[in-house]
């Protein structure tokens, strides 16, 4: 998972592509979200981060139910932090364009489970405001919530390369002592998920 002010996430890497020959112009993306329901999950698994990463990055807060800004990706805490992605920039894919790589970070509510897809609006030569559902594969993405008083808390240690559960053992890895201490206000962050792709066109 990955933190913020005291929320957690679920990072994947989000891959864009167009197999046209013309450019296609990748205006936005929105979160679209099918329902959010209790989480039954009663263990977490945090990985910390491995140093800054060049990828592009964007978040969701899914938890803001009926808040349009909500649904809308934010770029993170750095020179654009806190504005709306879209606002700022295109994303062009397809004919002499590259696939664009995004690090998502959406984020639930504590103790829900929210299954939802993102909502991509984009403009080809042909037409504009054409619209293409992302999921993983034909299902929706699932986000998970933070427990709010999980069972179980487990670290990796990238310099031990270990697994450690921090209940039981806090003295085995010194990621432990934010989780223990404080698991709200962990630092730590969280490697993407396996890639997705998404075809526009």
């Amino acid at each position: 998972m990955a933190s913020l002010g005291g929320k957690y996430g679920q990072p994947f890497f989000l891959d864009l592509g167009s197999d046209r020959d013309s450019p296609v112009h990748i205006v936005d993306l929105r979160a679209k979200e099918e329902k959010c329901t209790e989480s039954r999950a009663q263990a977490v698994l945090r990985i910390p981060a491995d140093g800054a990463s060049t990828i592009e990055s964007i978040e969701f807060t899914l938890q803001k139910l009926g808040d349009t800004r909500a649904k809308i990706p934010m770029s993170p805490d750095h020179e654009d932090g806190g504005k709306p992605y879209f606002n700022q920039k295109v994303v062009s894919v397809g004919g002499p364009s590259e696939p664009m790589t995004f690090n998502v970070t959406p984020y639930a509510r504590t103790d829900w489970r929210c299954e939802w897809k993102i909502l991509a609006t984009y403009n080809t030569s042909d037409e504009k405001g054409k619209q293409a559902e992302i999921g993983d594969g034909e299902k929706a993405l699932i986000t998970e919530g933070l427990p709010e008083r999980p069972v179980q808390q487990w670290v990796m240690d990238p310099h031990e390369g270990k697994v450690v559960e921090c209940y039981t053992n806090p003295q085995g890895s010194p990621y432990c002592k934010h989780l223990v201490a404080d698991a709200a206000g962990s630092p730590d962050q969280a490697q993407a998920a396996a890639p997705r792709r998404a075809d526009t066109g």
